[in-house]
């Protein structure tokens, strides 16, 4: 059982927070702030498969058009998830969850009056 279906969410949104490593041979280097947004939308409690399909193009093209994002690049050994899943680097290091939520919340809203 996931996450989302223990918690009966339908809509889940995840903000990760991470500072990279700075390369060992450059002396002094800083860490680098990075930011990284995922979308999980599931038919069940709520939802069903139309729906979730919907408001899974909703919420992404909100968070496309509004947040200052690109596409997220897996790593060599990671598969980059399929289905009604997306994840996103943020490149607004200062953008968490004071500028993400109200961004998703107005999508949301505006997803539920149609």
């Amino acid at each position: 059982m996931s996450w989302s279906e223990y918690e009966s969410n339908d809509v889940a949104v995840v903000l990760t927070s991470f500072k990279t490593r700075a390369p060992a041979s450059v002396k002094g280097a800083k860490r680098v702030k990075r930011r990284e947004i995922a979308l999980s939308v599931r038919p069940g409690t709520r939802l069903n498969s139309t729906q979730a399909d919907d408001i899974f193009d909703v919420v992404s093209a909100a968070i496309d058009r509004e947040l200052d994002v690109g596409a997220w690049t897996a790593p060599e050994d990671d598969e980059v998830p399929k289905g009604r899943f997306r994840i996103w680097s943020n490149f607004d290091a200062e953008a968490g969850r004071k500028v993400v939520r109200p961004v998703v919340e107005k999508a949301v809203t505006e997803w539920e009056m149609r």
